[in-house]
């Protein structure tokens, strides 16, 4: 038996591909960082957003790094000064467990 002979296969052109380009670059609005407006703690927390308002409170103080006494302090005196009604301070002292 003798070895067939090699076939020659004619070597067909690399078509261009969507990934060969390079990406145009980002329009410089779209590089900035979002200006986002922070919310802010009415004069008056009424009843119905004591217990919403006081844990985002305590929230944003832990992700800067507060103590927990001081994130306390800072909810004791809040919910004496904005809350209407206030939220008795037990209540407001067993979040922290």
């Amino acid at each position: 038996m003798t070895p067939a002979e090699p076939v020659l296969v004619e070597e067909i052109p690399r078509q261009p591909q969507p990934d060969d380009e390079e990406p145009a670059p980002l329009p410089p609005e779209l590089l900035e960082r979002p200006k986002t407006k922070s919310a802010t703690v009415p004069d008056q927390v009424l009843a119905g957003r004591r217990n919403s308002t006081l844990p985002s409170i305590a929230g944003t103080m832990r992700r800067r790094g507060m103590s927990e006494a001081a994130i306390l302090a800072a909810l004791l005196e809040e919910n004496r000064t904005r809350c209407v009604p206030q939220i008795p301070g037990h209540e407001v002292k067993r979040g922290e467990e």
